[in-house]
């Protein structure tokens, strides 16, 4: 009598789940602008701009949002990829209230019906849960998520203003999404000794500038 009472229980409960696999990532490298074209820009913008990122496929909610009793105490935010399955995705939620409880950092989206729900004790998103406890309809949009834990690289020649005959430019790398002071550097040429200036690899041909824009050219970008 007991093997017969238990079994239907255990069959009820795996079913209801469903069960997630993990995010890809994608890394992507960007160059801009375009090589040997000219570009006008003003003071203070990125002249040249050389980036690696490491993206997942994730989704941005539109409109303030909640789950628990408070229902509307999250901000829109690009949520944080755990895994995605047939039916649900499960995210964390980076952006939460202090007093939020543990229990809704994770949460299960159900694409279908646009409602985020609370995943059960043992992290799988059921219909159960689903129907206690849900957002409601919540509107949101596909968005990458950039995921500063994995590598980030970023390096930009910056415009500056210009002195007399002098052209000034900050030069800027990021690694991880934090800026780091070492490798923040401002550097200065001298456009009477020559107007293509360079700089960790870079080439700039400079075709006219002052203190308020510059038009140049791009011959070559950053060293690998």
């Amino acid at each position: 009598m007991i093997l017969k009472f238990a079994t239907p229980i255990i069959v009820i409960f795996t079913t209801g789940c469903t069960t997630t696999a993990p995010i890809p990532t994608t890394t992507k490298i960007v160059e801009k602008p375009p090589i040997n074209t000219n570009q006008t820009e003003e003071l203070g913008n990125t002249l040249i701009e050389y980036f690696i990122s490491s993206s997942q496929a994730s989704i941005r909610v539109l409109e303030q949002w909640g789950i628990s009793s408070k229902k509307k105490n999250l901000a829109p935010q690009t949520l944080r990829p755990i895994g995605t399955g047939e039916r649900v995705s499960l995210f964390y939620i980076d952006e939460t209230p202090p007093d939020t409880p543990n229990v809704f950092k994770k949460v299960c989206y159900d694409p279908a019906d646009s409602i985020f729900f609370i995943p059960n004790g043992f992290g799988a998103c059921d219909s159960i849960g689903k129907a206690v406890l849900n957002s409601g309809p919540v509107k949101v949009a596909p968005e990458d998520y950039i995921d500063i834990r994995l590598p980030q690289f970023r390096q930009e020649l910056i415009y500056n203003g210009k002195v007399g005959n002098n052209v000034k430019f900050l030069y800027r790398e990021l690694t991880s999404g934090y800026m780091r002071a070492p490798f923040t550097q401002e550097i200065q040429y001298d456009l009477s000794e020559g107007s293509v200036i360079g700089f960790k690899g870079a080439r700039l041909e400079i075709i006219s500038s002052t203190n308020r824009s510059i038009e140049y050219r791009v011959l070559n970008s950053f060293k690998k």
